[in-house]
């Protein structure tokens, strides 16, 4: 248990219909308003809204664009196409790390 002293107050400003899901949420997961609050702040993921998920997204929109490009000219460049898929591969695997 944790001494007053090692604690600190917040106060937080929500609408009721904010409140009301911050209520039912913790209810949902058993626990109190503040142990609720403590939990979201320990399973906060800081990439999932990250630089790095941004660019995974740019690097599989580019080379899935760039396959449908090539496979619409109908030029089948076989270097090209790999190329394509290993970028969009490595997005993938890039973003699933993100989440």
């Amino acid at each position: 248990m944790q001494s007053k002293k090692n604690n600190k107050s917040i106060c937080l400003n929500l609408s009721i219909e904010e409140y009301q899901i911050l209520e039912d949420k913790a209810k949902r997961r058993k626990l109190d308003k503040t142990n609720y609050i403590r939990y979201l702040i320990n399973a906060d993921q800081d990439d999932l809204y990250s630089v790095k998920a941004d660019r995974a997204l740019q690097q599989i929109s580019a080379g899935a664009e760039n396959l449908a490009d090539i496979c619409n000219m109908n030029k089948l460049d076989q270097n090209e196409i790999l190329e394509n898929c290993d970028a969009i591969i490595k997005g993938v695997k890039t973003l699933w790390r993100c989440l």
